[in-house]
């Protein structure tokens, strides 16, 4: 697999004061999601490992798939390169997809302070993301 197949997927950043759960039950709510908690998400750090919480849904009429993480943990940040973001929102297989859009909707969640799409190119740690 060359490196592109890795990364065919879209990222947001979100901005929330809330808790992890509590952020997934609103998203759930006003956009008819249903993110349900699976198996936290083990990153490698400096010293040691860090667990971030992961949240899914797959939509059942076009198959896309919304994997909701949190970018803090008590261990450290997944992608320290986004420290400013508490939550991390990656979008899989997406037939007809406008970043945009989506941000424009997550804006409007209660719980969301900010959201904005994110590029990886430049991004150093982005192997955290491939297993997510």
């Amino acid at each position: 697999m060359d490196e592109e197949e890795h990364f065919e997927f879209e990222m947001f950043g979100i901005s929330s004061r809330e808790r992890d759960f509590r952020l997934a039950w609103s998203l759930n709510v006003t956009l008819g999601w249903e993110l349900a908690r699976v198996d936290d998400l083990e990153t490698q750090q400096r010293e040691g490992s860090s667990y971030h919480t992961r949240f899914t849904y797959q939509d059942p009429e076009d198959q896309t798939t919304f994997i909701l993480l949190s970018n803090r943990s008590e261990e450290g940040l997944m992608l320290p390169e986004w420290s400013q973001f508490d939550f991390l929102l990656k979008v899989k297989d997406a037939p007809a997809f406008s970043g945009e859009d989506l941000c424009r909707v997550l804006r409007k969640v209660p719980m969301v302070l900010a959201a904005f799409p994110l590029s990886l190119e430049k991004l150093k740690s982005k192997y955290n993301l491939i297993n997510a």
